[in-house]
């Protein structure tokens, strides 16, 4: 049955529903008016009783039956009521249709009307079902002396209704035959759109034009019932060699292939061309090859199962995983879809470069951070030797990684030592990279090199950090050494210790590990990182304790008195947590200046830090607030937060550290952090967040017991000072008239703009535009994202935040 016929079929029994259902919905509706018509008629026969004088004067004279009696069946007889009940309170009728029940109890419900209110509903009574409505009968005094019940019979009702349905019934027959005509002309429009094909031919023409239009990277091939195939993309040809019909390429000119159906006649059958019609509309015959069969692997998997997910098999030498499905239920057709592994194996392993790649780039910001910081710090203490020690000390530890990544020539060797050792240094483990000579590029593939070196480099690091964290002192952190050696370096001199050897490429590879003992008393080479060892084979990797070169340790607090504070005022004691001596040190003496806050000591590890609260909040001063770092040799300062809260330490926290992004923050915010500062700051950055503090510090000091209120404005400040700082200026070379109209120009513009769009737009150059552009996101009030679809890299455009 062709497409169009079902169509019809379909619309008709469509139209037959819907009119069945608009018939039902107007004898419904039919059915409520009239019903309600019944009970408005109800509500005023009963309510005009009610209200009569007669009726009240009757219910309080001796005998009142004979006089209602009367009434009732005259408002009976010329009325559309069906009948009037007139009863004492009691429900004793007093009138009645049929006088024979005169003196019985009324059978309905009387409750609602003995508390004075009028009540329509359908009851049964003795005439049979009805809607009845009763109200109470009042004297002059208000009290219910009586009541009265009118009603219509439903027998009544569904006559009435009876008498609509003629009108009803031709309204329905016209919407039919309505429907009916249109569902035809639908149906003869389809049938020439389709040229009377069949739904299961136009499948195939769907499925072919999916499988171009998608330029997927798996191969697509569509399989008629006999598993031939009938149409496939390109990338299917490249791994299974399958050219189903006249197939050529993957454009939507080269994929007209003639359908399943018109081939059965032989491949000769003439046939009407579609869409590939000769000249003066002539129409051409068309030939279509016999299609080559699926390998034999292939065809294996398709015999075991009509639907398979992920089945492995091998190719001409290639491991491809195919999975097969159903195009329809009724369909014998199946859509087989391979995708090269060697190709996944190949995208993983760029995936994990890259992400290795970025932890490295991401550490050596933060150690930047982190180092710029102590700088500055020591700088504004004006400890100027120490700044000018510790400048040195990293500049000299940059030469000595430049020299290194200079005397190794392959790029990604360098690119990945110098990215784990700023990640090691943050999980308190130094990296020394130990060169022969000069390493040239290996000969392998760089996503194999960045897996088994990281993997080694990782495992090290793990070993050293987690096998010595109880026993090493705090200023002598474990080393990991990485010694490269060109491969021709096999044979160790006389006397020396050989060491193992695994050749890769060019050059070798191997992991030499030693005991605990040995790691814990081992010593860096002279020369610290990078340094040039006489001889050795293979790319090795240990692992000892070894003190930090190059760095000095500084005791003691600062010696700077700290500012005068308010008589009577308790001081808010501060324990400074960070694993950098230097820093940790700056910090003390920041706090100790701060009017009001005095050191309760110092921590370089989580595990010190926590049990030093632990210890001070058993004691007559215990820790008020903890200024904490997030990258700790031990445990990460998120930790620290999450033990302190799980002990239910009375103490804040402020995070002083160099991480920025959201997850982290995040995190902060989940464990109840006061603040959060960005290294690198200086004094008068950790000086407003530490008097805000105090002002909040304060507040719920003051207020005794734990269980006392605070009122809401006096809350809005605290939280207000605790997060609150100044808008930061514009930097140097911007001018803040300037930045004022790009800013209006992106508030009132809808969309997102480039670069290039706002410097036409104001009249500036493309780099100025680019760099109020910059200054804006940092600052929070701009988005920014990437405009795909244009030629070449994709575009920046920046939209104003809503």
């Amino acid at each position: 049955m062709s497409l169009a016929r079902r169509f019809l079929a379909l619309q008709l029994a469509l139209g037959v529903v819907i009119s069945l259902v608009v018939a039902g919905v107007m004898v419904w509706q039919t059915h409520t008016r009239v019903t309600e018509q019944a009970q408005a008629v109800t509500r005023v026969a009963t309510g005009t009783l009610v209200d009569d004088p007669f009726v009240r004067d009757a219910l309080l004279s001796s005998d009142p039956h004979p006089r209602l009696q009367e009434l009732t069946s005259t408002l009976e007889r010329d009325t559309a009521v069906d009948f009037i009940t007139i009863m004492t309170p009691d429900g004793t009728r007093i009138t009645h249709h049929d006088e024979g029940f005169v003196g019985q109890q009324y059978l309905g419900d009387r409750s609602q009307a003995l508390h004075g209110e009028v009540h329509t509903a359908t009851e049964v009574g003795r005439l049979g079902p009805s809607v009845r409505t009763i109200a109470p009968v009042r004297d002059r005094d208000g009290t219910i002396i009586g009541l009265v019940s009118s009603g219509v019979l439903l027998n009544r009702i569904a006559a009435e209704s009876r008498h609509e349905l003629p009108g009803l019934a031709l309204i329905v027959g016209a919407l039919l035959a309505a429907a009916s005509v249109v569902c035809v002309l639908v149906a003869r429009y389809l049938n020439r759109a389709t040229d009377g094909r069949s739904p299961e031919s136009l499948v195939r023409g769907l499925a072919l034009n999916r499988a171009v239009l998608s330029r997927a990277r798996e191969g697509l091939v569509l399989l008629d019932p006999a598993d031939r195939p009938v149409l496939s993309n390109t990338r299917a040809g490249e791994l299974l060699g399958v050219t189903p019909g006249e197939q050529r390429g993957s454009s939507p000119e080269d994929t007209r292939f003639e359908p399943y159906d018109n081939a059965r006649s032989g491949p000769g059958s003439p046939r009407r061309s579609r869409g590939l019609s000769g000249p003066r509309g002539i129409a051409r015959r068309r030939r279509r090859p016999a299609a080559e069969p699926v390998p034999p692997a292939v065809a294996e998997l398709l015999a075991r199962a009509d639907t398979f997910t992920d089945e492995r098999c091998t190719v001409e030498g290639r491991t491809l995983v195919a999975s097969c499905t159903r195009v329809s239920e009724d369909s014998g057709l199946r859509v087989l879809m391979v995708q090269d592994q060697t190709e996944l194996s190949r995208m993983s392993g760029e995936l994990d470069t890259v992400r290795t790649m970025a932890a490295g780039l991401r550490a050596q910001t933060h150690e930047h951070a982190n180092r710029m910081h102590t700088v500055v710090s020591l700088l504004e203490l004006e400890r100027y030797p120490q700044a000018r020690d510790f400048a040195a000390s990293t500049l000299e530890g940059s030469v000595r990684l430049g020299v290194t990544a200079r005397e190794i020539e392959d790029p990604y060797v360098a690119a990945l030592l110098a990215g784990k050792t700023a990640t090691a240094h943050e999980r308190g483990v130094e990296l020394v990279v130990v060169t022969h000579e000069r390493v040239p590029p290996l000969a392998v593939d760089p996503s194999e090199l960045v897996s088994v070196l990281g993997n080694l480099v990782d495992n090290a690091v793990d070993a050293v950090s987690d096998v010595e964290r109880d026993e090493r002192p705090d200023d002598e952190p474990p080393t990991v050494e990485v010694e490269l050696v060109p491969r021709r370096a096999v044979r160790a001199p006389h006397g020396r210790r050989q060491r193992a050897r695994h050749p890769t490429g060019r050059a070798g590879a191997a992991l030499r590990p030693r005991g605990h003992h040995q790691a814990r008393h081992g010593r860096t080479p002279r020369g610290g990182p990078g340094r040039r060892a006489p001889g050795g084979g293979g790319l090795g990797n240990r692992t000892h304790g070894v003190p930090r070169g190059g760095r000095r340790v500084l005791g003691g607090h600062p010696r700077a008195a700290p500012r005068p504070r308010s008589e009577g005022e308790p001081m808010i004691r501060v324990l400074v947590v960070d694993d950098e001596a230097l820093t940790a040190s700056a910090h003390a003496e920041y706090v100790a200046r701060c009017a009001g806050f005095e050191v309760a000591g110092v921590a370089r590890n989580g595990t010190a830090a926590v049990r030093a609260v632990r210890e001070r909040a058993a004691s007559s001063a215990p820790v008020d607030l903890v200024l904490l770092d997030l990258t700790l040799p031990d445990i990460s300062g998120l930790e620290v937060a999450r033990a302190l809260r799980a002990q239910r330490a009375a103490v804040d926290l402020l995070i002083v550290t160099a991480h920025r992004d959201v997850a982290t923050v995040r995190d902060a915010t989940a464990v109840g952090v006061v603040g959060y500062l960005v290294k690198p700051f200086t004094f008068d950055e950790l000086r407003r967040k530490l008097e805000a503090y105090a002002a909040y510090h304060r507040v719920l000091a003051a207020a005794t017991p734990d269980d006392a209120a605070i009122e809401q404005a006096e809350l809005d400040r605290i939280f207000a000072a605790l997060v609150a700082r100044p808008a930061p200026a514009p930097p140097k070379g911007l001018a803040p008239d300037t930045l004022e109209a790009v800013a209006g120009f992106l508030r009132e513009a809808s969309d997102y703009h480039s670069a290039g769009e706002l410097a036409r737009e104001l009249g500036l150059s493309r780099v100025t535009a680019r760099r109020y552009l910059e200054h804006l996101c940092a600052a929070g009030s701009v988005d920014r994202r990437a405009r795909h679809g244009t030629p070449g890299r994709p575009e920046l455009e920046y939209g104003w935040r809503r």
